[in-house]
Formats: structure tokens, sequence, C-alpha cells
């Protein structure tokens, strides 16, 4: 499923954010979903709160964790979309 399908509003269901992390400075220039008001603060509550504006439909969950093999299966079991936030962001050129 693409990103774009949770943005547009054409999905509904849930989605877990996993993501431990606070929005740094250096992430500004190639993670599009913060900004410089968002410095400190973190990434997994900005991106629940862009997502929620963008679309009503879906109910979001929150993992502050970095996910990785031991803990990942636990969150799909729970029946949910697992959204990293690593793969939210746009590579260097």
């Amino acid at each position: 499923m693409p990103c774009s399908s949770i943005s547009d509003g054409s999905w509904s269901g849930k989605i877990g954010i996993a993501e431990f992390d606070m929005v740094d400075e250096t992430n500004l220039q190639r993670q599009v979903l913060y900004g410089s008001a968002d410095v400190g603060k973190l990434k997994s509550i900005i991106v629940k709160n862009r997502l929620e504006y963008l679309n009503s439909n879906v109910e979001l969950e929150i993992f502050n964790l970095r996910c990785d093999t031991s803990n990942s299966l636990r969150i799909l079991k729970i029946g949910m979309l697992l959204l990293m936030l690593q793969i939210i962001s746009v590579p260097d050129t």
C-alpha cells in the first residue's frame, strides 16, 4: 500500500507508528514531514498529528520504541499496518 493512500483519505484502518526519536535540525533536509517548529519534539506524535489531519478515517497508535525483529511481530499481531518512520525519509541526492 502506498503511503499516499493513507494521506489522501482512500484508506481506513489501524496504523501503528513506531518511532522513538525526536526531530533534530539535521532531519529537516530529508524527512519531509517535519518543519523547523518540530525540532526537539517526538517524531511519532508529529506524524500522528499530520496523518490525523490528512485522513480522519485512520486509527493511529503510537509505539515510542525502536522497531526491530523482537517487537515488530507483536505489533503486527495486534492487526495493524506498521508504519516505520524510516521509510518516509527522502534519500540524499
